[in-house]
């Protein structure tokens, strides 16, 4: 259109410049939005919103990173809310984390070089995580989670698809006990429904 109607010139270049990036910045924010409602999260700093948002536009080898960071979100809500659903449990539950790349996990304390050398998708890495989770809220207990339910994660060497890995840490016994599971259900949500019925039944057992 720029060359149509001859107005070549660097004003009207930096306004049409503007006008795409408020659009973008419009379209990021309602991507955030967006995500924030499914997951059921009623306020966030529009900051972080937008953060959120911009993971629309990326991928981690065809794999969306704001449907995938969704999904995790999804998993990790599911098993908060069977704490958190019970009275009294605000006593109890103190943190939980989402530690979508191997760089934050890396950052709140899992060790790199066992994530080098098992893959991030290993009972190895999950009791890593369970550990630093409970060390980093200073807490009884700790439980870890990772694995791959759906597309397989090319920077990540791992043929387990289907299959998750999960672990809780006992700090006060320093005790760990691990697990590998392939969920069963038609689809993601209820492989997601029967990974949580499983940490459930473990912990329960750990518990007696």
């Amino acid at each position: 259109s720029l060359i149509k109607d001859g107005r070549i010139h660097p004003s009207r270049i930096e306004e049409l410049y503007a006008k795409v990036c408020e659009d973008i910045k419009s379209k990021i924010r309602e991507y955030g939005e967006n995500a924030l409602f499914e997951l059921g999260i009623n306020r966030m700093d529009p900051e972080l919103v937008e953060l959120v948002g911009k993971l629309h536009f990326r991928t981690s080898y065809g794999q969306n990173a704001l449907r995938h960071s969704i999904e995790v979100g999804y998993l990790a809500g599911m098993l908060a809310s069977e704490i958190t659903n019970i009275d009294g449990s605000s006593d109890v539950f103190s943190l939980g984390l989402i530690t979508y790349s191997n760089e934050w996990k890396e950052y709140f304390g899992v060790n790199k070089k066992i994530i080098d050398e098992y893959t991030v998708y290993s009972t190895n890495v999950a009791k890593e995580m369970a550990k630093t989770i409970s060390n980093f809220a200073k807490s009884d207990w700790g439980i870890g989670i990772t694995g791959q339910l759906g597309k397989k994660d090319l920077k990540n060497n791992s043929d387990e698809l289907n299959t998750v890995y999960f672990a809780i840490y006992n700090s006060k016994e320093n005790k760990c006990f691990d697990y590998m599971i392939h969920p069963g259900g038609k689809n993601k949500l209820e492989k997601k429904q029967d990974v949580i019925k499983n940490i459930k039944e473990r912990f329960y057992e750990i518990c007696k």
